[in-house]
C-alpha cells in the first residue's frame, strides 16, 4: 500500500476495491489505490496534492466513485477508466460523502461551517444545504451516514451523543436522537429495519427503529 488508509469501498460491477488515505512519505499528499480482488493486487495508484481522502460512496447508475477529500472537496472517479473526471471544490473540510440512489443526490458534510451539502449528481450543482449543530466539544463533524429506504431518512453520527435524522423528501432535519457516548459509526440492517450505532467512549451499541430509541 502507498498510504495510511482511511477509506475503503467495493465496486460490485468491476469487483475492484478503492482505498484512500495519506501518502506514507508525505502526508500532505493523498493517495487512492485500486485493487483487483481477483488476485488482490494493486492495479493503479493515484497521488493527489494537498489531499486527505476520508470516505467514499458509489453511484451504481453512473458507475462513479465519490471521494470525500477532507482538504479539497469532492473527487469523482469514473470506474470504467479509473480516472478522476471531476474535482469539485467545497468550502470547509469534507468528512463524509453519501450517495442516495432514491433521489440520485450526493450528500457531503462540510466541517466548519458545519453544513450538509446536497448536490445534483449529474452536474454537481448545489441543490440545498442543511446546517447541523454537531457536538462542538468532541468531533465538530459528521463522520458517517446511512440510509433507511423504508422511511427515506438519512441518519448521521458525529462522535458525540446524538444521531441526526434527515428527511430526504424535504431535506430538513427531523430530530436528533440521543444515543451512547462517542457515536462514530452507523449502519442500517435491511432485514430487521434496525439502525445500529457504535458508541466508542462507553463501549455500547445503540439500536434505532423508525425514530424510536429501543435500547
Amino acid at each position: 500500500m502507498h498510504s495510511y488508509p482511511y477509506a475503503i469501498l467495493y465496486d460490485p460491477d468491476n469487483q475492484y476495491l478503492y482505498v484512500g488515505g495519506s501518502n506514507v512519505t508525505n502526508t500532505s499528499k493523498g493517495t487512492i489505490d485500486i485493487i483487483n480482488t481477483s488476485d488482490n493486487k494493486i492495479i493503479k495508484n493515484m497521488t493527489l496534492n494537498n489531499s486527505q481522502p476520508w470516505t467514499m460512496a458509489y453511484n451504481p447508475y453512473l458507475k462513479y466513485v465519490y471521494v470525500a477529500d477532507y482538504d479539497y472537496g469532492l473527487r469523482v472517479i469514473n470506474t470504467s477508466t479509473n480516472q478522476i473526471i471531476e474535482n469539485v471544490s467545497i468550502p470547509g473540510y469534507v468528512t463524509v460523502v453519501f450517495y442516495n440512489s432514491a433521489n440520485k443526490y450526493i450528500y457531503l458534510f462540510e466541517q466548519r461551517p458545519n453544513y450538509l451539502a446536497i448536490l445534483n449528481s449529474l452536474n454537481y450543482s448545489m441543490i440545498s444545504s442543511i446546517q447541523i449543530s454537531v457536538n462542538q466539544g468532541l468531533s465538530d463533524a459528521l463522520y458517517w451516514l446511512t440510509y433507511d429506504p423504508v422511511n427515506e431518512y438519512i441518519y448521521g453520527v458525529d462522535s458525540g451523543v446524538l444521531a441526526y435524522i434527515i428527511n430526504t423528501k424535504t431535506n430538513k432535519i427531523i430530530a436528533p436522537i440521543e444515543v451512547g457516548n462517542g457515536a462514530d459509526y452507523i449502519v442500517y440492517d435491511p432485514d430487521n429495519y434496525y439502525i445500529y450505532v457504535s458508541n466508542a467512549y462507553d463501549n455500547t451499541i445503540s439500536v434505532l427503529k423508525q425514530l424510536i430509541y429501543i435500547i
